[in-house]
Parts: structure tokens; C-alpha cells; sequence
């Protein structure tokens, strides 16, 4: 109860960005990228920084970190028009990250799991048959099996015995 008291009065009288940062969101609720207003004349460098932050950070919401992707896909919508505002934006994505990094690193340790290796490695099978049918198209004809490495004894123990 007493945390709950706490974080009402951190909503009511300290600084939105402040409770962002405290509540470790990646974009700040009250955010509407839409009212930002956009530039008469685009300032080059401007749009140059913020397209590569905002490439980096829809690598890392695709790898490690989901929970930025919502805040990514607002704010890819600006690429080409991006203010200084917008950047400043980009950077609270930035703040978020640092602030949880440690969090994303042990999650990613905990969640490598033998069903996830043997996810991929279906995956990896399946391009390999694409990529045989496509040779064999072409006249290229494969005359020995494609080896597929796996380091994973669990995954390996499950190919090869197929439970």
C-alpha cells in the first residue's frame, strides 16, 4: 500500500519525464508524436542521426528487446521529417534501454532453451530444402545431404532420436 501511495504522488507532482524514467517505459504515455510539429525546411543532419538511431533500435526491438517495439513502430513513422523533437524522443527509447539492459541480458541467458534451438534448427532445414529445390531448378543437382550444425546437446539428442 504504501508503494502504491508513493507512486500516486510521483504521478501527481513530479515531472513527466521523471515518471518515465521511474516507471521505465520506453515513450512517455502522454506522448503524441503527432502533435510534434514538423519542419518548413528538414534539417539534414537532423533526420541523418535519427534514422540511425531509430534503424538500431528496431534491430534491437527485433532481437532482444519487444518491449520498445510499439514505441519503435511511432516513432519509424518520422524518419524523413524527424525534428529535434522527435530526437529527443528517440533518445527517452535510448534512456529506456540503459535502464534495463541488465534485465534483457538475463532474460536472454534464462530463455535459450533446448525448444528454441530446435525452433531454429527446423528453421535452418527448411532453408536448406528451399535453397536444394531452388539448385536443383537451376540445374545445379546435389548429389550428398547438406550438414546442418548444432552445438545444443538437448536439440541434438532430439533430432537425432525424434521425441
Amino acid at each position: 500500500m504504501v508503494a502504491i501511495t508513493k507512486l500516486m504522488l510521483i504521478v501527481c507532482y513530479v515531472n513527466t519525464d521523471l515518471i518515465n524514467v521511474m516507471l521505465l517505459l520506453p515513450l512517455n504515455p502522454g506522448s503524441d508524436l503527432a502533435l510534434l510539429p514538423l519542419p518548413a525546411k528538414l534539417n539534414k543532419v537532423c533526420v541523418l542521426a535519427y534514422s540511425a538511431i531509430i534503424g538500431e533500435l528496431f534491430f534491437i526491438a527485433i532481437g532482444t528487446a519487444s518491449k520498445i517495439s510499439y514505441a519503435v513502430s511511432c516513432l519509424t513513422r518520422y524518419m524523413v521529417v524527424s525534428t529535434p523533437a522527435h530526437l529527443e524522443v528517440a533518445k527517452q527509447v535510448l534512456r529506456y534501454l540503459r535502464g534495463v539492459k541488465g534485465e534483457m541480458i538475463r532474460w536472454c541467458a534464462r530463455h535459450v532453451t533446448t525448444e528454441a534451438d530446435l525452433k531454429a534448427f527446423a528453421m535452418r532445414a527448411a532453408e536448406v530444402l528451399y535453397a536444394r529445390k531452388l539448385c536443383m531448378e537451376l540445374g545445379f543437382i546435389q548429389l550428398r545431404a547438406t550438414t546442418i550444425y548444432e552445438d545444443n546437446a538437448g536439440c541434438i539428442s532430439l533430432a537425432q532420436h525424434m521425441h
